[in-house]
């Protein structure tokens, strides 16, 4: 009995080992101590201007993404995150509105690499706000340069044992070209 006790414990142990090794951290190193914690998408979306220069994490569900002549242009419809930086794709009513987010400029993004819908978390500076129409009334939404972009691959959702499920809960991996220095 006591056997198949410690063999029990050992095999949580190992689960738990192997998913810690496992995780994914959306801030790199290099940016980590950079990052503002204490910094909201609201306080961006009411004093951008004051905020501009900081580097902050924000995610959600790609609205476009649109090719101009020297960036990508990215438009985000601001979602909830986990502690983990990951969007909460089920709470769209929670959304406090939408912001750009712009490439560097020199690994351009291709705007197939990102359809509607996309689920992504950025890490980037505040660069300030720019007027989009929203139904018809001219809003000013908040704009990043992007320093770090995850993709959220929404077939690696996962449920059940293992994970906590908060609806939209989804693990994935950086793709090739989404980092930068």
């Amino acid at each position: 009995m006591q056997a198949n006790l410690v063999a029990g414990f050992s095999i949580v142990a190992i689960v738990a080992t192997i998913a810690a090794c496992n995780r994914y951290d959306v801030i790199p190193d290099h940016l980590e101590q950079r990052v503002n914690k204490n910094l909201f998408y609201q306080d961006i979306a009411h004093a951008a201007a004051a905020q501009q220069g900081q580097l902050v994490v924000l995610g959600g569900k790609v609205l476009s993404t649109t090719r101009l002549d020297e960036r990508t242009q990215i438009e985000v419809l601001q979602l909830p995150l986990t502690d983990d930086h990951i969007p909460l794709t089920d709470q769209e009513t929670q959304s406090q509105g939408r912001f750009y987010a712009y490439d560097s400029g020199k690994e351009i993004l291709d705007p197939a690499t990102l359809p509607e819908g996309t689920p992504v978390t950025i890490v980037g500076e505040v660069s300030g706000t720019q007027v989009v129409m929203v139904d018809e009334v001219g809003q000013p939404i908040p704009t990043l340069d992007i320093k770090d972009l995850t993709k959220w691959e929404v077939s690696e959702v996962r449920r059940g044992w293992g994970a906590p499920y908060y609806g939209g809960y989804m693990y994935g991996a950086r793709p090739y070209g989404f980092y930068y220095r």
